[in-house]
C-alpha cells in the first residue's frame, strides 16, 4: 500500500512537467540515439561517440519509444518502476536483517519515500533509481544467500546489470556487506565459498556482465575509450571533471546541507540513534550496521573530491541508512505500532519538499527551446553548421534532435569567423549577437523566447564608400 501511494504520488503523470534538467536532456539524446543510428554497441550525446554512460535505461527507454511513448514517459516510466522495486527489497531486506519485528519494514519504507531526492527521480528521466534498485538487489542476494546458496545469481544480477546501468558501486557496497555478514558469523570465508557451486558460477556471471561493456567499447574504440571512461570517475575525486587548473583536493561539507533538503527529520533522527548505538557496547555488534560502512568513503569523497558532485548521489546509501535506521529504532522502542506512527511523522515533516518533488524545473522546462532545435532541419542549408548560444540555458536541451552535432557557443565563446551558421538564441540576447557578428544575419523565425538565426560569413561593408 505505501509503495502504491508513493507512486501515485511522484510516479504518475510522468509527462509533467516537461524536462528541464541538464541530465534528463542528455538521457533522451542517448536513448534517441540508438533509434537513430541503429548501432546499439555506442552511446551517442549529440551524435557523437559517448564512452561515459553504459547503456542498459537508455536500451530500456529506446524499447518503450519503440513500443509508442514518447522518449521522455519511456524513461520516466523505467524511473518509476526501479523506484518501486527499490522500495519492495528495502522491505524485503528489512524482514529478513529484523523478522521479530515485521513492522519495522513499513517503517524503512516510510523512511526511504521521506526522501525528497528519491521522490524527485522516481519522477525523473535519469538513471538514478535504477542504480539504487541494483545496488540493494546485490545486498539482498548476499543477505540471502547466507541461508541459500543460489541467491548468489541476485548478488551477480546487482552487480553486472549495476555496471551496466551506472557506475559499479554495487560492488563495494555488497563486498562490504559480504565482509560484515563473515565477521558476524553469517558467511564462511573465501576458501568455503569458493567451494559452493553457486557462488562460482555468480562471480563467473558478475564478472562477465561487469566486463561486457568496458571489453565492448575497447575493441570498438581502443585507447580513446581507455582514458576517457576510467578516468572520469578519478578525475571527479582529485583534480575536478570540470577544473582546468588542477585544483586537486578539496574541502566541503556541503554535503551536509543536502541531507537536511532531502529529509531533515530522518537524517536527524538517524544521527541520534546511531550516538546512542555506539554509546551501547551490546548494540554496536548489530549485523546490519555493515550496511552503513560504505556511507564513510562516499561522504569523504563528497567532502575532499574535486567533483562535481551532484546532492542526488546521497540516494547511494539513502536507502540502506533507512533499513538500518528501522532496525535500530525496532531495537529502541518495542511497541511496533509507535514505530510506524514515528515513521509517518518524519514522512510528513518532508511534506514541503516531497510537495515540490515533482515541480521541479517546472517553470522553465523549455518546450520552446526544443522546438526552435527541431526546426533547425527544415531551415539547415547545406554547409551550414546548427548552432546554440547557451548563455543561459543547459546546452544539452539541443541535444538529440537533428542527425548531426549541434555545436555550442557558451559565455565567453563566439562562433568563428569564415563559416556560415544556423543559430538558436535567446531573443533577450539578439541584438547583442548581432552587433558582434561580422557578417549579415537574418532572423528566420520565433519560437516563444527563442529565434532561429541565419548567420552568413559573407563580411557587411564597413562604411558608406566601402557599401558603394
Amino acid at each position: 500500500m505505501l509503495i502504491g501511494i508513493h507512486l501515485a504520488l511522484f510516479g504518475s503523470n510522468l509527462s509533467n512537467p516537461g524536462i528541464s534538467q541538464f541530465d534528463e536532456f542528455l538521457s533522451v539524446d542517448r536513448t534517441l540515439g540508438f533509434l537513430r543510428t541503429g548501432d546499439f554497441l555506442t552511446t551517442y550525446t549529440n551524435c557523437r561517440p559517448c564512452w561515459i554512460k553504459p547503456p542498459l535505461q537508455f536500451y530500456l527507454g529506446a524499447l518503450s519509444t519503440k513500443l509508442g511513448l514518447t522518449p521522455v514517459v519511456a524513461l520516466r516510466l523505467w524511473s518509476a518502476t526501479f523506484a518501486a522495486l527499490s522500495l519492495w527489497l528495502v522491505v524485503l531486506l528489512t524482514l529478513r536483517l529484523r523478522p521479530e519485528q515485521p513492522w519495522c519494514a513499513p517503517t524503512a519504507v516510510l523512511f526511504c519515500a521521506s526522501s525528497a531526492f528519491f521522490a524527485e527521480f522516481t519522477h525523473r528521466a535519469m538513471l538514478e533509481t535504477g542504480y539504487v534498485f541494483f545496488i540493494l538487489l546485490a545486498v539482498y542476494g548476499v543477505t540471502r544467500a547466507t541461508e541459500n546458496s543460489t541467491f548468489w545469481i541476485l548478488w551477480a544480477a546487482g552487480c553486472g546489470f549495476g555496471t551496466l546501468q551506472k557506475v559499479p558501486m554495487a560492488w563495494p557496497i555488497s563486498l562490504i556487506w559480504m565482509y560484515g555478514l563473515y565477521r558476524s558469523g553469517s558467511l564462511p570465508g573465501l576458501r568455503a565459498l569458493l567451494r559452493d557451486k553457486w557462488f562460482r558460477v555468480s562471480l563467473v556471471l558478475n564478472l562477465l556482465l561487469t566486463a561486457a561493456w568496458p571489453m565492448i567499447q575497447t575493441i570498438k574504440y581502443g585507447a580513446i575509450y581507455r582514458r576517457v571512461a576510467p578516468s572520469r570517475w578519478i578525475f571527479r575525486l582529485t583534480t575536478g571533471v570540470e577544473s582546468h587548473d588542477g585544483k586537486g583536493l578539496g574541502f566541503n561539507l556541503g554535503w551536509l546541507n543536502w541531507l537536511l533538503t532531502d529529509s531533515w527529520l530522518f537524517w536527524v533522527l538517524t544521527f541520534a540513534i546511531l550516538i546512542w548505538v555506539f554509546c551501547n557496547p551490546t548494540l554496536r555488534q548489530e549485523t546490519s550496521l555493515w550496511l552503513l560502512a560504505p556511507v564513510v568513503p562516499v561522504l569523504l569523497g563528497f567532502t575532499f573530491g574535486g567533483g562535481p558532485f551532484g546532492e542526488y548521489y546521497i540516494l547511494t546509501f539513502m536507502p540502506l541508512v533507512a533499513v538500518v535506521t528501522a532496525i535500530l529504532l525496532g531495537k529502541l522502542i518495542q511497541r511496533e505500532h509507535l514505530l510506524l506512527l514515528i515513521a509517518l511523522f518524519v514522512f510528513l515533516a518532508s511534506g514541503k519538499n516531497l510537495a515540490q518533488a515533482n515541480l521541479h524545473g517546472a517553470d522553465e522546462t523549455l518546450f520552446d527551446l526544443r522546438a526552435s532545435c527541431d526546426r533547425l532541419s527544415s531551415h539547415l542549408r547545406p554547409g551550414e553548421t546548427p548552432l546554440f548560444f547557451a548563455y543561459d540555458d543547459p546546452f544539452s536541451a539541443a541535444f538529440g534532435v537533428l542527425d548531426q552535432p549541434i555545436e555550442i557557443c557558451t559565455v565567453g565563446k563566439f562562433p568563428e569567423a569564415g563559416q556560415d551558421y544556423l543559430a538558436v538564441v535567446r531573443l533577450s540576447r539578439l541584438d547583442e549577437i548581432q552587433q558582434r557578428w561580422l557578417g549579415r544575419s537574418e532572423v528566420l523565425e520565433t519560437v516563444g523566447r527563442f529565434a532561429t538565426v541565419r548567420l552568413d560569413s559573407n563580411r557587411l561593408p564597413q562604411d558608406p564608400g566601402e557599401r558603394l
